[in-house]
């Protein structure tokens, strides 16, 4: 038996209505716009989707629409290195180049390495002034063993990115469900799924993606 499913009509939403940040986010003369669905993607995997957002621009270089795709990244986008994916190739060679360190140097390597291991969610969706002040921040970290917590709000308003870099040697269940839940009372979130990422390093880093009402 055929099943369809059809989804429900848009709702309109008035540029004019809309806070100044994710105003300033929808008229950026920029041709691509990264950001992420609020609703949790019901195939493949029950994570927010994500969606890219070309932009059309009138004779006079303004804003006037989008072309948008909703979807989930493929695994290779999140298994290639960052520097094989053109535009973030681009935006982390400015990012090198900004934070004055160089390359052949012990911090210019750990910054290398922090870049190469970031949330690729968040390489996308992050400007170059805010992955340059986060980036070189969790470098400058390096190896102590201390926690430290990077939060981020999405232009369009619905999320939050949190960070949190804690000793391995700390981290259990019960802390990380302490941490969310501290998170989600803070932020009033519906929602604060997580990743753990666990290298050679002496520290252990928690991505959560933080779901808030509009």
């Amino acid at each position: 038996e055929k099943v369809e499913r059809q989804r429900q009509m848009l709702t309109e939403r008035l540029l004019s209505d809309q806070p100044e940040m994710t105003r300033s986010f929808l008229l950026e003369r920029k041709l691509l716009a990264f950001s992420k669905s609020g609703t949790r993607s019901q195939v493949h995997r029950p994570a927010y989707p994500d969606y890219i957002a070309v932009k059309r621009f009138s004779a006079a270089d303004d804003v006037i629409g989008e072309q948008g795709f909703l979807g989930l990244y493929t695994s290779p986008v999140y298994t290639e290195r960052p520097d094989n994916i053109p535009l973030l190739r681009r935006k982390i060679a400015n990012v090198r180049r900004r934070s004055g360190l160089d390359p052949r140097g012990f911090d210019g390597k750990v910054l290398t390495q922090v870049l190469a291991t970031f949330p690729r969610d968040e390489l996308f969706q992050m400007s170059e002034d805010e992955l340059l002040a986060t980036a070189t921040a969790i470098a400058h970290i390096h190896e102590r063993r201390r926690t430290r917590v990077f939060l981020r709000r999405d232009r369009y308003g619905l999320f939050f990115t949190c960070l949190v870099f804690m000793p391995r040697e700390l981290f259990n269940t019960q802390l990380r469900v302490r941490i969310q839940q501290l998170l989600k009372s803070t932020l009033g979130a519906e929602d604060a799924p997580f990743d753990a990422f666990f290298s050679e390093s002496i520290l252990v880093r928690l991505h959560f993606t933080i779901r808030v009402p509009p």
